[in-house]
C-alpha cells in the first residue's frame, strides 16, 4: 500500500532514475536477517547466544529505488528458499527477476519462465549443469572478463530448463574472496 502511494508521487517530483531494462520491469529479490534490538526477553539478556530476530525477503524495484513487497519470516534460522513461494504471485510477465545464490533453486526459476519473465541468479554451488554448447570468446568488461555457454538445468539428472550460463572472471575477488562467478538467466543473448 505504501509503495503504491509512493510510486504515484515519485514520478510527478521527478524521482524516477533511468531504467535499468528499458521496456521490461526489474525486480531484486534478496533477503535480510533483521538486526538485533536493545530489547531482548528477560531470559536472554546477558547471554551472548540469543535468539535471531527473523527473516525477510524484500522485493525491490530499482527504476524507483522502492521497495514494492517484503515477505517476513520470524524465524531467523529460516533460508531464504523456504520463502519463495509467497514470491510467485508478484512475478508478473515480462519482468526480469534479480536474485543472488541464495534463491537459486531450479522450481523457482521454472516457475518464473512459465510465467513468461526472466531471471538473472547467481549460480548456487549445489545446482547441477548439463552443457549444450561451448563457451564464447572472453570479452573484457569494466571489472574483469565474461563468456557465456547454454547449458540446462538438471533435477535427478534430468535437464528440466534451458538457460544461458554467464561466467565471469573478476579483476577483484568478491568480499567473499570469490573470483569467478556464473550467472544463469533465460534473457536472450540479443537483449
Amino acid at each position: 500500500y505504501v509503495a503504491d502511494r509512493c510510486h504515484e508521487r515519485i514520478g510527478p517530483l521527478g524521482g524516477e532514475r533511468n531504467p535499468v531494462r528499458p521496456g521490461r520491469a526489474v525486480r531484486i529479490l534478496d533477503g535480510n536477517h533483521l538486526g538485533a534490538t536493545p530489547k531482548q526477553l528477560r531470559v536472554t539478556r546477558g547471554r551472548t547466544a540469543g535468539p535471531l530476530p527473523g527473516l525477510v525477503l524484500a522485493v525491490l524495484d530499482p527504476d524507483r529505488m522502492l521497495i514494492t513487497d517484503i515477505i517476513p519470516c520470524e524465524d531467523g534460522h529460516t533460508q531464504e528458499r523456504a520463502l519463495l513461494d509467497p514470491v510467485m504471485p508478484l512475478v508478473q510477465p515480462a519482468q526480469v527477476w534479480v536474485g543472488d545464490r541464495n534463491v537459486c533453486i531450479a522450481e523457482f526459476r521454472s516457475r518464473i519462465d512459465q510465467r513468461g519473465a526472466s531471471f538473472v541468479i547467481r549460480r548456487h554451488g549445489n545446482t547441477t549443469l548439463e552443457g549444450d554448447g561451448e563457451w564464447t570468446a572472453e570479452v573484457r568488461t569494466d571489472t574483469g572478463r565474461a563468456s557465456e555457454r547454454p547449458m540446462w538445468v538438471c533435477v535427478g539428472g534430468e535437464p528440466v530448463l534451458q538457460v544461458r550460463c554467464v561466467r565471469v572472471r573478476l579483476d577483484q575477488p568478491t568480499e567473499n574472496g570469490d573470483r569467478e562467478l556464473e550467472i544463469l538467466t533465460n534473457v536472450p543473448g540479443d537483449q
